[in-house]
């Protein structure tokens, strides 16, 4: 997943790998299924044939090294 962080005019983005999915993921999808103003991001795995889903929530950054 990409995320911005830093100068949006040279379009600075950072990577991150928020589930080792171990087969081919296809395109993700988002969606706000329980309407509680977060998203869901749907992850498909081909190889394991199950999708999965995450919810995106504010977190602390010291939460995300712990």
């Amino acid at each position: 997943m990409l995320y911005p962080s830093g100068n949006a005019k040279t379009f600075d983005y950072s990577d991150t790998i928020y589930a080792a999915a171990g087969g081919t993921v296809g395109c993700l999808e988002t969606s706000d299924l329980d309407q509680d103003g977060w998203l869901e991001v749907w992850t498909p795995n081909y190889d394991g044939s199950y999708i999965e889903l995450f919810k995106i929530s504010p977190i602390k950054a010291a939460e995300l090294l712990q």
